[in-house]
């Protein structure tokens, strides 16, 4: 029992030993917050921005509406193609040849009532052959008519103005279909057609069943 409590008393001041060492190798505590300085807050007072001044409102510049006129427009020229000079010689050629072809045409002088046989009841055949030439004439008119309405061309100038009429030809077909004599009798009031009327009957050209003189009209119409 003895030599327990030795033991203890023995073990008792060891451990008091190493403690004593031990303090005075381990640091210093730290110390606690009530032993360190206060810190006295101070509050800042707040700065305000000095409020800018509204800027002045910008008066709008005045609109000043320009009136523009409007240009005048300006009809244009009536000029006609170089060619119409030519045309209208032609035409005052043509002129003098019509108390001509009419002097043609005048009949007869009828021979006294005396002189002229008696016709029989019976000799009718000369009324059926006036007849019948009468038919081929028409005939053969209207296939002249037909052939050079077809070659016919309208002229742009004259369609861009609106010209239109009727322009009235003479002319003769020979045996082999050519033309010859051609001239306009009655000229409309635009002489570019009448000169697109010669045109169409020397396009037209060469004819059938020559030889013959006859006279056409040709007509211009825009709707056509």
């Amino acid at each position: 029992m003895a030599d327990i409590r030795k033991l203890i008393a023995v073990s008792a001041l060891f451990h008091a030993a190493l403690f004593a060492a031990m303090s005075g190798v381990l640091p210093r505590a730290v110390p606690s917050l009530q032993e360190l300085t206060p810190v006295e807050l101070v509050e800042v007072p707040k700065t305000t921005e000095p409020q800018r001044a509204a800027p002045a409102p910008v008066k709008p510049w005045p609109v000043i509406e320009k009136k523009i006129e409007p240009e005048a427009v300006r009809p244009l020229p009536e000029t006609e193609p170089e060619d119409v000079q030519e045309i209208r010689k032609e035409i005052i050629k043509a002129a003098p040849e019509a108390p001509a072809a009419a002097e043609k045409k005048e009949t007869p002088a009828p021979t006294p009532a005396a002189e002229k046989p008696v016709v029989p009841a019976v000799a009718q055949q000369p009324v059926s052959a006036k007849a019948a030439s009468i038919d081929e004439r028409a005939a053969l008119s209207r296939y002249v008519n037909e052939k050079v309405d077809r070659a016919k061309r309208y002229p742009n100038w004259a369609k861009q103005r609106g010209y239109e009429g009727v322009v009235g030809l003479s002319f003769s077909v020979m045996t082999d279909g050519s033309v010859r004599a051609l001239a306009v009798t009655k000229p409309c009031a635009s002489d570019i057609l009448n000169k697109a009327a010669l045109e169409a009957v020397e396009r037209a050209a060469p004819f059938d069943k020559g030889p013959f003189k006859i006279d056409i009209n040709l007509r211009f119409k825009l709707d056509e």
